[in-house]
């Protein structure tokens, strides 16, 4: 049997620049937002959140696709965290 982590669902926000969020089964939500400084930063949580790094530790993704990318990566790493394998028999 195998598995895969369902892709997030991507939704514009009601406010402002109408910039994508997605609010995951579990886990608190993902937005992207513009960047200062170019690129897009891509936030996970409300009031105390954080950003999620780029493959090489950067705040700043080149495009929103990347931003969703580092997201859809991060939910699979909390996800997959949680499980283990069941050996037969075991409970």
């Amino acid at each position: 049997m195998s598995f895969r982590v369902k892709p997030l669902e991507w939704s514009l926000t009601n406010y402002g620049s109408k910039m994508p969020e997605a609010y995951p089964v579990v886990g608190s939500v993902y937005r992207i937002v513009r960047s200062s400084s170019g690129g897009y930063n891509c936030s996970k949580g409300g009031l105390s959140s954080r950003s999620v790094l780029t493959y090489d530790g950067r705040t700043n993704h080149a495009t929103i696709q990347d931003a969703k990318d580092a997201a859809q990566d991060d939910y699979e790493r909390l996800i997959l965290s949680a499980l283990e394998q069941h050996k037969g028999g075991e409970t």
